[in-house]
């Protein structure tokens, strides 16, 4: 290609490059427009906001700061603009790990601190930071903005609520000092009467912890019947008005205690919001002093209006103070002179009751003026009444004279029953020598100090030896004296519980023994005891030979009993042995006849067949009354098995519902308490299916360690008390005394139409106490 040719193809390239770096320059330009006007109007932004703001590049250049930064700081922005951040506005975290730069290089989001921002003037304003990041066109972190808030008021405000709060807090721990809780009520949360705010002492007074109170209603702790009046006065508080005073309410501890409290409360604003502030007061105590008080006041009016005594104070001038209504009406004091100045109400009225009413009259008036003298007296009145007086000054520790009290006690009565004791104690020693029976009376500490004339005949003693000293103890003999003492302090404490009548041995003269019946009482109003002592020696030896009688007596029918048994038991051996085979053999050879009879002769068959029926019924029979004789099962299986037995028995043959019950199932005593207990049972069974017309019996059989109980029940017309000690009840009789024989005792109780019960309980006997042979298996 020739020189013109490249010529000519440059020339195209030449032009169009111009004209691009043209266009370029243009862009440049405008972009630079563009950039000045963003500049100027992000600088009338920043200009605009309130508060500080400074951009400083990553490589901690200033970028820009406003115009609120500039007055914070006394510098202008053509001062810091492209200079270093720590040159202009150094600080201790400048270069170091707390700079705000570095944090967010590092990677946090935003930096907010408290800083101290220094004026050029060398002054500081406290200020809020707010450092965020930046980012450059590839999203990188190009720089932080700050913002910088004033915070100067803040602090003062804060300095104010701190002062405030300490200020509120010694008048907290002041309220706590002397007992007075502080509590804030708001409502709040859908709750009225929140509380918001609760001092130390509100917890200790009701129970609860801080935590559980602050999520309360004030109207929770409010007993039910206080707790409408309670939200009408919070009400009325909380809308600004006031209530003149104090009140009183009952709270409820968290352990349902019910306390009064004290409380006052007045309107304020607490967080912003309307409160009810309450100084709350625990006044149990006080409650508890002034009930207290109140109780021994009523105690004190009510001792007066109760004394029979009248009792009257009056002033040093004479003047009464206090009196009760006994006053009244021991002296018959009219209503119209009950006010009556001078030496106490009603003196002329009183005077002219006595019989020596000058006499009375100037003694009290000399009494009213003498702060000294004591007086103990009697007036006789005119209607033949008599009054104890006694009178007394009272004085002060100071010696102060107050007034002085006076006593009056009607001895009327008194004195007509020291007549009447007189006569009485001259009629009682007629009596105490005419009992017919030997009368001593004691002290309380044992010494005789009267006797009667039987008393000299019983003991050997007389009069003289006997009253004032010697003690009813030496008459005692030393294995009888700790029951007669034990009585003589039950006399002291509880009288009734000693019998009436108590037999004790009694020491004469020369050591000889008697048997007596002693009945003592105490003397009412005294220590002093009486005691009546009836000798009953001969009757004692009748009763021990009428004993021996009945022992023998009783031996005998033991005896007896054991020898029927014995035989019964001979008897029904022989029948079941003897009888039984004989008639065992019978059956059999009658057997052997109807098997030789030809067929045709039927009658002689039926004739046949009959004598075998005949047998067999009287084998039935022989079985029968050898069992009642003596059940074989009872020597065979025991006590258990033969009751169970005689029991099926009467069922099946009576059709009465009997019932039997074992515990253990197998009952094993020796073999004549097991005889015992079922002839017993036999006896009571048998009277219930005959008299009682029973449809259900119960019979039970029960073991203990010591003892075997029978008890037969059943659900008749229940035995009258007639009949259980009818003498010409010989089955109930025989019941008892076969109980008795083995130490055993039986108790028989009858309701009407419900039937009878009879328990009979045996000791259970070792073996070493068993006399004979025991032939008993079970």
């Amino acid at each position: 290609m020739t020189a013109r040719e490249n010529a000519s193809s440059t020339m195209p390239a030449e032009n169009s490059s111009g004209e691009g770096a043209e266009l370029l320059r243009q862009k440049l330009q405008q972009a630079e427009e563009a950039l000045r006007g963003a500049r100027a109007e992000l600088e009338c932004v920043l200009d605009l906001v309130t508060h500080g703001i400074r951009i400083v590049n990553k490589d901690y250049s200033i970028k820009a700061i406003n115009r609120a930064l500039a007055e914070m700081s006394g510098v202008s922005a053509e001062q810091v603009v492209g200079r270093k951040c720590y040159e202009i506005f150094p600080s201790v975290a400048c270069h170091t790990g707390e700079c705000r730069m570095a944090r967010i290089l590092g990677g946090e989001e935003s930096v907010r601190v408290e800083i101290e921002r220094a004026r050029s003037d060398g002054s500081t304003v406290p200020c809020l930071v707010t450092a965020i990041p930046f980012h450059g066109p590839e999203g990188e972190t190009a720089g932080i903005i700050e913002t910088f808030r004033d915070i100067t008021m803040r602090r003062q405000m804060q300095a104010q609520l701190l002062e405030s709060e300490e200020r509120y807090k010694a008048l907290i721990n002041l309220g706590t000092e002397v007992g007075e809780a502080v509590v804030m009520l708001q409502d709040e949360s859908g709750i009225e009467a929140l509380q918001t705010f609760v001092s130390d002492e509100w917890p200790r007074i009701t129970g609860y912890d801080k935590n559980e109170l602050l999520s309360m209603s004030f109207f929770d702790l409010v007993i039910p019947a206080e707790r409408v009046a309670s939200m009408e006065r919070h009400r009325i508080k909380m809308s600004g008005k006031t209530l003149p005073g104090l009140f009183e309410i009952n709270i409820v501890r968290r352990d349902g205690a019910i306390i009064p409290v004290e409380l006052t409360s007045a309107f304020t604003m607490y967080r912003g919001q309307r409160a009810n502030v309450a100084y709350i007061r625990d006044i149990s105590e006080r409650k508890k002093a002034e009930k207290e008080l109140k109780k021994q006041t009523i105690i004190f009016q009510a001792h007066l209006d109760s004394s029979l005594d009248g009792i009257m104070v009056v002033d040093p001038e004479g003047n009464r103070l206090i009196q009760n209504s006994s006053v009244d009406r021991i002296w018959g004091i009219p209503q119209r002179a009950k006010n009556q100045p001078g030496a106490g109400p009603g003196l002329p009225v009183v005077s002219a009751r006595t019989k020596d009413s000058q006499q009375f009259h100037d003694k009290v008036l000399r009494l009213a003026n003498d702060p000294t003298e004591k007086i103990r007296d009697e007036v006789e009145l005119i209607n033949g009444k008599v009054i104890e007086r006694y009178s007394a000054p009272i004085t002060g520790a100071d010696g102060k004279r107050y007034g002085r009290i006076w006593n009056f006690h009607d001895v009327t009565e008194t004195k007509k029953a020291e007549r009447a004791l007189r006569e009485s104690e001259e009629l009682y020693r007629t009596l105490f020598e005419n009992t017919g029976t030997a009368t001593s009376l004691a002290e309380e500490d044992a010494t005789i100090v009267l006797v009667n004339t039987e008393f000299e005949k019983l003991s050997g003693y007389s009069k003289a030896e006997i009253e004032g000293k010697k003690k009813w103890t030496e008459f005692i003999p030393a294995a009888d004296l700790p029951l007669a003492l034990e009585y003589s302090r039950e006399i002291s404490s509880d009288p009734s519980r000693i019998p009436n009548g108590f037999e004790l041995r009694f020491v004469a003269r020369n050591k000889r023994i008697k048997n007596v019946i002693v009945t003592v009482n105490r003397i009412p109003g005294g220590t002093r005891r009486i005691a009546s002592i009836k000798d009953i020696t001969r009757r004692k030896r009748v009763e021990k030979d009428l004993k021996k009688s009945r022992q023998r007596i009783r031996g005998l029918l033991e005896h007896v009993e054991l020898v029927r048994e014995e035989e019964r038991k001979r008897i029904a051996v022989e029948i079941h042995d003897e009888l039984g085979q004989l008639l065992t053999a019978l059956k059999m050879d009658v057997v052997w006849l109807a098997k030789r009879i030809p067929a045709e002769q039927e009658n002689m068959q039926k004739r046949a067949s009959s004598m075998r029926q005949t047998v067999d019924m009287t084998i039935q029979s022989v079985k029968r009354i050898s069992a009642e004789l003596r059940p074989h099962v009872l020597d065979n299986l025991g006590l258990s098995a033969a009751i169970e037995w005689q029991v099926k028995q009467i069922k099946d043959v009576t059709g009465v519902d009997c019932r039997f019950v074992s515990s253990p199932p197998d009952v094993t005593p020796d073999a004549d308490t097991a005889v015992a207990l079922f002839r017993i049972f036999q006896e009571a069974i048998t009277n219930a299916v005959r008299h009682s017309k029973a449809s259900q019996i119960m019979v039970e059989l029960r073991q203990f360690p010591v003892r075997i109980r029978l008890t037969v029940e059943d659900n008749g017309l229940g035995i009258k008390h007639s009949e259980i000690n009818d003498a010409k009840a010989f089955g109930l009789i025989g019941i008892k005394e076969k109980a008795r024989a083995l130490g055993g005792d039986v108790e028989i109780t009858g309701r009407p139409n419900r039937g009878t019960v009879i328990t009979a309980e045996i000791p259970l006997r070792k073996k070493e106490d068993i006399n004979g042979k025991d032939t008993y298996r079970g």
